[in-house]
Parts: C-alpha cells; structure tokens; sequence
C-alpha cells in the first residue's frame, strides 16, 4: 500500500509530498548509472566524441582498472579523525573505488573479466569485514558506501555471474556493517559528514530495494537537523555551510549532495529542485569562488553553536574537486536553466586531464627525465577522478543532435561555446561568465552556394598549451602564448545529389578551430581537400557578431580616418579591423590574425539589431585546397589599455618566424632627411650623436613619386647615394629609402631589391600600399617575403595594418594604417582623436605614428616627446617635417629623452587611460623604465611607480613648460614602486619620464 510522506523545510511555507513504492517500483540499475546512462556513453565512445573519448583513456588507464588489481580486506577497519589511525581505510577506499571502475568497464566494454574483478573485490569484503571504527567511520561509510554499492548495483542488473549467495553476503555487510554506522548521521558536524552519509543511504535503499532506508537519508536531505540537510547547509545566495571553512570540504559536501539528488532523480524524485534549487546557487557561488571571482560572504554561526566562520575562506581556493559534470548535466542538459560557472568548473576539469593524459603538452615537463611510478601516480590521480566523472556524467540529458562545446581560456575568464543548433554552426563569447557574443551564425558563401547546413559533428579534437615564445622585436622580451584548442570536424547532412548543378562539387566538410586564451578567442574555418576539386571560390564569409545591447563603437572605415565614438545602430554600413567596442562592463575588441597571403582583408559590416557580419573588402577569394581562413579574433578586457597591452595576440596566431637568420634585423630611430646629400649628412651626424639608427630618403629620391616611369633604381641628381651610404655607414647609420607600388609593380622587385642590397641600403618604406583584396595581399607579400631576401628592414605605409605577420617576417618593423603627425591637430587630428588611436588602433601592434618636434603643428612638446612611448613602434620615425639645420646651434635638453629612448622592449604597461580623454603607457628596456602621458583635457594626473621593482631609482621628468606648452621643464627626484608621481598637464599636452637605478652610473 502506497503512504504519503510529508516532509516540511526548516525555512520555508511549502510542503513537498514524497510518495512511497513497492519494491518493485525501484528502477535498476538505478543509483548513479541507468541502462540509459551507460547506453549513451557506450555510444560517444563507439563514435570517438569528446570529451568522452579523452575520459575513457584516462579511466581505463588508472591502476585501479588494473586486472592484476589485488583486493586488501580487512575484518576490523579504524579511521581515526583525519584518517589517524589508518587501519584498513586507505585499503578500504582504494577497494571501493576499484570496485566501481571495473564495474562501469565492465558495463562499457562487455569484458567478463573486469565484471569478474569487481566482484572479487565485493566478495573479498563483504566475507572478512566485521566492524569499522574510530571517529571518522561514518565519514568512511558515507564516503566509500557509496561506490560499493554503485558497483554491486551494476553487477547485480547487468552481469549474471554474480551469484545470488554472494548478493546476499554483500547485502548483508549493507545492512549489519554499513547501516548501524551512518543510521543515525552526525548532525553536529560539518555539513559533509550528514551528505556523505545521505549519499550513501540512498545508494543502499536502491541497492537492497528497501524502501524505510531510501526514504530517510530523503527526508533528512529535504528537513534534517544536521548541518548536511539542504536547509541548513545553504543560504539563499549559494554561500555554504563550510564556506569559510575551507574550499575542499565544502566541495565535498557539495560532491555528496549531487549524488544524493542524482540517485533521487533516478528513482523518480526530484531532490534538485529544492528550496527553489538551492543546489544550483550553492554549485554557481563555490565555483565562481574557486574559478577567481569574488562571492558576497555572511558570517556564519552553525545551528548548534560549534561553527563560527568569519570570512569565507581562501584554503584550498582553485583547487577544484570533480563533481561539476552532474550538476550542469541536471541543471543545463536537462532543464535548460543557465550554469555558467558550474560550466566553467566542468570544462575547466575536462582540460586538465585532457592537457595531462598529454604528456608532451604539460608545461614544464622534461620528457628526457625518466617519471618515477609513484610521482606518476601522485600526478594522475586526481585526474582520473575528474576523468570518471566527465565520462559517466557530461552531457547525458543533451540532445544528441545538438551538439555543444565549451572552450575555455587557462585562466578561465575568456569562453567561446560552440553549437549546432538545427545542424547550423553557432557560438557564443563570455568573459567571466557573462555573455559578450551571443549565438552568432557561422557560414562561407561558396561559388554561387553556401556550404550549407545542415551540418553534423562528425569528429573533435582537444589540445593544450603553455609555452612562450622570445620575438626579434616586440613590446615585452617573451610573449605568453597559452591556449585551449577544439578543432571541430563538421559534414554537411545534406545528399549531395539534391543538386545536379555546379554546387554538386562544393566540399561538404568544414572544420572550425576555436582556441581561448587568456587574452582573448579565437575562431577560423578550414575546407580541407574534396575530391576532384583544387581550387575553391569563396564569393563571401558570414562571420556573426552579434552583440548583447546597442553598444558603443569607435568607428572608422579607412586606415587613416579619424575616430568616431557612436552606436553599432548609428555606425555606416563598413568598419575596418581592429573594431573597438565599449559595453556597460567590458572592452572589446574584434581583429583579424594570421596569415593573409591567399585571402581578403576583413570587413565589418552592419546587418542587423546589434550585429555585425564578416564580409570580404573587395572582392572574393580563389584558393587552392585545403583553404584555412585568417583567424576572427575576440578580445575582452575590463580597461581598454589591457587590450593594448594583448596586441601579441594576434602574433599568437600567426605562423612562426619564416626567416632562418635574423642576425641582421636591427629597430631603432629614423629621421626623414631633406632630397640632398648634405641634408642626409647633417642627420647622419645628429642621428650618430643621439644615438639614432637610420636616416631615410622619402618619396620624390627615384623622381615624381606618382609617375610610373620614375625608376626606382635610378636617383635624382641632388642626391649622391653612394656618397650618402657611405658617410652614414662610416658612422654606424643606415639608410632607408622609399619605394611605391607603382614602382614596384612596374619594374622587376628582384632587380629592385637586390640593387639596393648592393648599394648598402639598409631598408625600405612601401608606399601607396592597398590591402583591399586578395590580390592586394599576394601582392604586398610577395614585397615583403623580396625584402627578406635581401635583408631589407621594412616599414610599410599608407593603408595596411599588421595582422601578427611580423611574427613570421619580423624584417616588417612597422606600419602606418594611422592617423598619425601627418595630420594636424587643428584639423582631423586633435589630442582627442590621438587619444582614441593610440586604444583602437595599436590593438593591432606597431603603429608608425611619425612624431613631430619643432613643426608648426605641434602645440606642445612634452606630448611630442611622449608619444614615442605611447606609440609602440621598432622603427621610430620622429622630427618629422624637420630637418637637421633647424637645431643646429640650439639647445633641446628635452630631447635627451628621445636620446635614451629605445623602440623595441623587455615590458610594456597601459598604467591607465580612458578613451579620448588620456593614456599612461610604461616601457622597460634592461632596468630602465620610459613613462609616457598625454591627455585631451586639462588634469592632475596620478602616476603610480608600482611597476618598479625594489631599490631606489631616479626619475627624469620631462614635463609641460606651464609659461609655454612649446618648452619642457625638467628636474630629477628620487624614487620607489612606493611612489606616486602627481604630473599637472595642460589642455592636449604631455608629461614623460625616464626613471633608471640611482646608482647608476
């Protein structure tokens, strides 16, 4: 006869009614695994889907899978508190989980022998076990019951070589060993004690078909007085009973309750909606607080007076526990409601036994060092534990057919999660667990059709890596280059004879690669090789971004246009890269990275509420098979300077250095001489004196830069080249000269370049530089790649900005693609607008911005010297429009800045800035450190010295002159990273300052 049981909560006015069964209403197998459970598991791994198949290679790995494993029983087993005494427990533990693994292998593979293996093991205990003791015995139970008893639950419903003789001696060590120990729970203790004992309970009713043993651990779960009920173990906002206790036992507790719910759920009774899901806050609040965020925190006295938690506690934060893949399977995967950061946890678990059962992959590691077996063990076990439950509980409620992937930065702040959904490619950017892309469709336009959904999944691949990497030239000595990775294998579902037409040749595979770094995601597509098909025509790529809210954007649809601060509704229909983004909360930044020698330059074009779409600039692209796309990169920063300092990113993805010896590569400081050799001496001589690299020959040396028969080869008769190398040579300059496309195209670049080798050139300037189409970047690579050949530093001019590919050709120091010096402040170009450059544009690395000093343009000079920090570039052009006779029997000690100023780094920081309104940049080179400032509106700006490092230091600053913004007033003091410097700065004006050891010579 069916009973009602009512159970009423400590702390809330509803009644929740449990209905009673018979025996035969209990589902089996039906604790942790239904047949259901293991039937779609078995199928993942028959068809090699991630994360399973990284999960199955870990757990079948583990020594306790091992056939030979050997069971240690025990007729006595102490445990005393924190496990001292050990007598028996360790045994009793590594027994139980040996158990359950070959029990579920068994399940998995229809192999006998591991069934065989773990009922040895159950045999082996339950005819020598007599009592179990000490202080800690019902934690022990509750802890370890629980696998026994999943183990005898599976054997039991699934194998029939388990005698009933031994089921009962089994049941019987349940029922007179087990169950007197836990019966009563701990109620005074931490709340982990009463869960585990739950877990186990329920576990056991299951197990023995006993109704009066299921139904008490549900009801002491549901309104015990224990610190373990659902009630009292939580407060509203997720914050838990142990929270400030210490994170591994309150991930415990949690872990135990899971289990508790999970095998309710299984027998049909939902336990996880409790006090409207209380189980879900507590999951979200613990792990938002051990994946690095900050959790509100009440102090906490327990029911009975023994707890007292002040704060909440730091011990053992990060060190997550694998119990996250039920709960997001529950919560998620079947009910839909939102888990971010249960997400996080989960993915983030998955990728640390993905990136160790590597070993090649893990930072650090030394694969000549032979590992001993027990560093191996010690290295392994906590992962295989993360392993099991990623593959007996992720994404079991998810729709087959929709398949979802999380990717996750190391750092955890930065995820791209891709979807199928209705067979069509979609993601999805958060940043610290809130939404900065939402789904976004993925498509290529292919020669007159798209490669169409829908698609299915028809394999992943996962890697890892922690590694950095030292570049010829850059704004730091090493770049962090650390990513997650899933590479995606997609097939079109759609029968490839439902056309007769010429899309019966398009390629019906895809594959997407998505990685998260710490700095940002990033996604590409790649078409591999189709049968009869080399060449492909890709008419358009559709790249969604579509945006939460009608953000702001700092628009600009040309490489030198002037910025305009407005919303996506308000922007014109095209933006260029890099596309500046600014929400409530967050920066963003969408660029474009990689190798674009077969393809087009992006464009960013409106289409939609809050979206934009990927289009080609001009054009289309014709490739030879397999085509890989550049990479669509998403940046997300708090500050808009941590994008700025992030630009390597972009180098990230960007193939290695290409050129084997770089020995010749040099940065430095150019000064643009007059069309005369006397000019270039005059330069020569101040450049060698102020340590200078490069004087350079702009346009007009070869003749009218505009007239196609100009030969560049040729020199105007102002000019003695030979006489000009030579003199700077003799002084340790080089020498630069200018070259357009015209030029280029027109007479042969090989005769060109290696010319100019020969004459002892040290570089060349390409001007009149497109980057609209395919064909325009085939072109300016083909340039670039002829430089190297005759070690040519270049610098390229007018309209292109780098995409990371001074990574592979670092011979290509900098490039214009800015509104830079060229431009007057009173006309395109005031501070306002340098101001939103020197954020939106060097996201996209070196920036020739072309300095001025004594120009009628500038109207003040410590802003002038400032932006030779501000503006990172190896190649740093400055005075420019001067000339060397305008300084000639004048004083500038200013300029002593620029003297020491070097243009390529060991560290780079943005201290601080806001966008149109200042900025703070500091460089290292060696122990030296270069503090640029500037700002639109006049301020008393606070420079903290914090990046310092300990000693005593002198700072040299160069500051605002407040009689005349054309002079720089200059004074010393000494300094420490205690020290803030307070620089009052004048309307569009700057403050700069070197700061070196004082003892220093």
């Amino acid at each position: 006869m069916n009973r009602c049981l009512p159970v009423y909560f400590a702390i809330t006015c509803f009644t929740l009614t449990v209905t009673a069964r018979s025996y035969a209403e209990f589902k089996h197998p039906g604790i942790s695994h239904t047949a259901r459970d293991i039937a779609f598991v078995k199928a993942k791994l028959a068809s090699g889907h991630q994360p399973w198949a990284d999960a199955w290679e870990d757990v079948r790995s583990s020594r306790h899978a091992d056939l030979n494993w050997k069971p240690t029983p025990h007729a006595h087993v102490e445990r005393g508190p924190y496990n001292r005494p050990n007598i028996g427990s360790s045994d009793f533990s590594n027994d139980a989980n040996a158990a359950y693994r070959h029990a579920v292998l068994w399940t998995l593979t229809d192999n006998r022998l591991h069934a065989e293996k773990s009922a040895e093991i159950l045999n082996a205990w339950s005819s020598t076990l007599r009592s179990v003791s000490n202080h800690d015995a019902r934690l022990l139970i509750g802890m370890e019951g629980y696998e026994f008893c999943n183990a005898a639950e599976l054997l039991k419903h699934t194998w029939d070589g388990w005698s009933p003789p031994e089921q009962k001696r089994f049941a019987r060590m349940l029922r007179e060993v087990f169950y007197p120990i836990i019966k009563d729970f701990y109620p005074s203790a931490n709340g982990n004690w009463d869960a585990s004992m739950m877990q186990t309970m329920l576990a056991m009713g299951v197990y023995l078909d006993d109704q009066a043993i299921f139904d008490r651990g549900v009801t002491y779960f549901l309104h015990g007085e224990g610190n373990g009920a659902i009630g009292n173990y939580f407060k509203p906002s997720g914050q838990c009973q142990e929270s400030g206790r210490d994170q591994a036992h309150t991930q415990m507790g949690l872990d135990f309750l899971a289990c508790t719910a999970e095998i309710a759920w299984n027998q049909g009774i939902d336990l996880y909606q409790a006090l409207d899901h209380r189980l879900l806050a507590g999951f979200e609040y613990t792990a938002k607080y051990n994946l690095g965020f900050d959790v509100p925190y009440e102090a906490y006295r327990s029911f009975e007076g023994r707890y007292h938690y002040k704060l909440i506690s730091d011990d053992s934060r990060g060190r997550l526990r694998p119990m996250y893949e039920k709960v997001l399977n529950h919560y998620e995967g079947r009910l839909g409601l939102d888990a971010p950061y249960t997400r996080m946890a989960a993915v983030k678990l998955r990728q640390d036994f993905q990136t160790q059962s590597r070993p090649d992959e893990r930072a650090g590691v030394d694969r000549d060092r032979e590992e001993t077996p027990r560093r191996r063990e010690r290295r392994r076990r906590p992962r295989q534990s993360s392993a099991m439950e990623t593959l007996m509980f992720s994404g079991q409620a998810a729709n087959p057919g929709d398949d979802s992937i999380v990717v996750m930065s190391p750092s955890q702040n930065h995820a791209i999660h891709f979807s199928l959904i209705s067979g069509t490619p979609q993601y999805q950017v958060t940043y610290k667990g809130q939404t900065v892309l939402s789904n976004s469709q993925l498509g290529l336009e292919i020669g007159g059709g798209h490669l169409r959904p829908p698609y299915i999944v028809e394999g992943t691949e996962t890697k890892s890596q922690q590694s950095r990497w030292k570049p010829v030239v850059g704004s730091k000595s090493r770049y962090p280059d650390a990513f997650n990775e899933c590479i995606v294998h997609l097939r079109s579902s759609q029968s490839d004879d439902s056309d007769q037409d010429d899309n019966s040749q398009i390629p019906r595979r895809l594959t997407l690669l998505f990685r998260a770094y710490d700095e940002g995601v990033a996604f590409r597509y790649v078409i591999p090789d189709h049968d009869g098909e080399t060449e492909l025509k890709i008419e358009s790529e559709n790249t969604e971004f579509q945006f939460t809210e009608d953000h702001f954007v700092y628009w600009d649809d040309y490489p030198q246009a002037e910025y305009s601060k407005v919303r996506l509704s308000e922007m014109d229909d095209h933006a260029i890269r890099p596309l500046l983004v600014e929400t409530d909360a967050h920066f963003v930044a969408i660029a474009e990275a990689g190798d674009l020698e077969n393809y087009a330059p992006l464009s960013l074009d409106r289409s939609g509420p809050n979206r934009l779409v990927s289009r080609f600039r001009h054009a289309t692209v014709n490739a030879p098979l397999p085509v890989a796309t550049p990479w669509r990169v998403v940046m997300v920063a708090e500050q808009p300077g941590t994008l700025v300092e992030n630009h390597y990113l972009l180098q990230n993805l960007s193939p290695p250095c290409a050129l084997k010896d770089t020995s010749w590569i040099r940065p430095g400081k150019v000064w643009r001489s007059s069309l005369t050799t006397a000019g270039a001496k005059a330069i020569v001589d101040y450049a060698a004196a102020n340590q200078y690299q490069y004087v350079h020959f702009d346009a007009g040396w070869y003749g009218p830069e505009r007239d196609a028969k100009s030969n560049p080869v040729t020199v105007i008769d102002d000019i003695d080249m030979p006489e000009a190398i030579r003199y700077a040579d003799e002084h340790g300059i080089g020498v630069i000269c200018y070259i357009n496309k015209i030029a280029m195209a027109r007479y042969d670049l090989d005769d060109t370049f290696r010319t100019y080798q020969q004459w002892g050139l040290s570089g060349v300037k390409m001007g009149f530089v497109d980057w609209r189409s395919q064909s325009d970047m085939r072109f300016l690579y083909s340039c670039i790649k002829k430089a190297a050949e005759y070690e040519l530093v270049v610098d390229i001019h007018d309209n292109f900005r780098l995409t990371g590919i001074e990574r592979t050709y670092p011979h290509l120091l900098t490039v214009e693609g800015i509104l830079g010096n060229e431009e007057r402040a009173d006309r395109r170009n005031p501070p306002k607008n340098v101001l939103t450059t020197s954020f939106a544009r060097m996201i996209a690395g070196a920036g020739d911005y072309t300095p001025c000093f004594l120009n009628d343009r500038v109207t003040s000079r410590s802003f002038q010297l400032s932006l030779g920090v501000v503006f990172y570039s190896p190649l740093q052009y400055l005075h420019w429009y001067d000339q060397a006779d305008r300084y000639a029997g004048k004083s500038f000690p200013e300029l002593e800045f620029w003297k020491a100023m070097p243009t390529t780094w060991d560290d780079s920081k943005v201290i601080q800035g806001v966008v149109g309104e200042s900025m703070t940049v500091a460089r290292r080179s060696g122990d030296q450190w270069f503090v640029g400032t500037i700002v639109d509106e006049a301020t008393k700006q606070q420079i903290p010295l914090d990046f310092l490092d300990a000693g005593d230091f002198t700072a040299k600053i160069f500051a605002e002159d407040p009689r005349d913004k054309l002079k720089v007033s200059i004074h010393t003091r000494k300094v420490t990273a205690d020290d803030v410097i307070t620089a009052s700065i004048g309307q569009g004006s700057g403050h700069a300052i070197w700061i070196f050891p004082t003892d220093q010579p």
